[in-house]
């Protein structure tokens, strides 16, 4: 599939940016998606690394019946976009298929506009507050036995961030699977972690860790506070490759 170059409307900084996008053939036919995911990345220079890119959402999948149209529907919550300067950036939409196949979907310019409101009342309260929700899918692959971060999409540094002054709970699935001897695993894990001003990142009290399924005890699995980000790391029962996958799910809140 060839990229399609297209401009993005004008957006405005500090909004959620509901993006819909329509993914068609070179007939104009649509695509069945569903199973897909999608990332969304924002870039002042195309040359940074995606660990500094100016935003990154995603992943994101298409919901039912969307996905079967070719439909993929997602919001950039306003936490993502409070912080960009009121300028144009370069943009790409990506898509990796359940086959692990990466396209580039769209490709091109955003312009940002400055927001003129930064604070208001709602239902009585002024301030400036931001929240939002979502899913985040981990994955990769170890072939040693040493603890291995996994990151989003299975895209080295890409990683559920937390916001400066926020507090973000999780729930959080993690699977493994020895492709050699079929052993595997299957864990839990929910809790929270807060980030004050600055780069104070912690666990608030502790994380549940339930045991859903174990093979091999020598499985292990575990969801940190990393520096601004939450951080899932994994330890494979042996030095054949292990696949793994985590699904997250966040409510964040901050000011």
């Amino acid at each position: 599939m060839v990229a399609k170059v297209f401009t993005f409307p004008e957006q405005i900084r500090g909004d959620s940016w509901d993006i819909t996008v329509t993914i068609v053939d070179s007939s104009n036919n649509a695509i069945d998606i569903s199973g897909n995911e999608y990332i969304f990345t924002l870039k002042s220079d195309i040359d940074t690394s995606d660990v500094d890119a100016d935003l990154q959402y995603g992943p994101v999948s298409p919901g039912s019946p969307d996905g079967s149209s070719g439909i993929l529907n997602f919001v950039i919550p306003g936490n993502f976009t409070k912080d960009l300067e009121g300028k144009t950036y370069k943009y790409d939409l990506q898509e990796v298929t359940s086959a692990n196949k990466v396209s580039t979907i769209l490709i091109g310019s955003l312009r940002v506009r400055k927001d003129v409101t930064i604070t208001a009342t709602y239902s009585g309260v002024t301030d400036e507050s931001f929240s939002s929700a979502g899913l985040g899918i981990y994955s990769g692959s170890t072939t040693t036995t040493s603890p291995t971060e996994l990151y989003l999409g299975g895209t080295s540094g890409s990683t559920l961030n937390i916001s400066e002054n926020s507090v973000l709970s999780f729930t959080a699935l993690v699977v493994g699977k020895d492709i050699v001897t079929n052993e595997s695993c299957a864990f839990e894990f929910t809790g929270a972690i807060e980030r004050d001003t600055g780069n104070t990142t912690a666990i608030i009290g502790t994380v549940g860790k339930t045991i859903l399924g174990l093979e091999n005890v020598a499985f292990d699995a575990s969801v940190l506070a990393g520096t601004n980000k939450l951080q899932i790391n994994v330890t494979a029962a042996s030095a054949n490759e292990t696949r793994w996958s985590a699904r997250v799910n966040y409510t964040e809140v901050s000011f």
